[in-house]
C-alpha cells in the first residue's frame, strides 16, 4: 500500500480538507496514516500498525467465512493458481446457479 501511494493519498484527502473523522478515512492504513500525519507521529510505526491490523482484519475474515459451509475455499501452496482459481469459483458459481 505504500509502495503504490497510500502516503500521497492520505496528505491530499486531509490537504482537501477530509478529517480523520470521515468515513472514508476509518478504513485500515487511512486512518493510522492519519493519526501519525495530523499528530506529528512517526509514518514508520503507522505503517506497523496497518500491517498489524490488516492481518487482524484478515483473521476475523477467516473466523467468518470457516462458519459458512457454502463458502468455496481454494488453497493453494506459496504461489497463487490463478488458472486453477478461475476454474474452481467458475464450476462453484455454475454448480450453483450463480451463472
Amino acid at each position: 500500500m505504500m509502495e503504490l501511494g497510500l502516503e500521497a493519498e492520505v496528505r491530499a484527502l486531509l490537504d482537501m480538507g477530509l478529517s480523520d473523522e470521515h468515513t472514508a478515512m476509518q478504513a485500515i492504513g487511512y486512518k493510522e496514516l492519519a493519526r501519525a500525519i495530523l499528530g506529528g507521529g512517526d509514518i514508520a510505526a503507522a505503517v506497523e500498525d496497518i500491517k498489524r491490523e490488516t492481518r487482524r482484519y484478515a483473521k476475523r475474515q477467516l473466523s467468518w467465512l470457516s462458519r459458512d459451509s457454502h463458502a468455496l475455499r481454494i488453497r493453494w501452496e506459496k504461489e497463487p493458481d490463478m488458472d486453477m482459481g478461475l476454474h474452481a469459483s467458475t464450476d462453484f458459481l455454475a454448480n450453483n446457479g450463480v451463472i
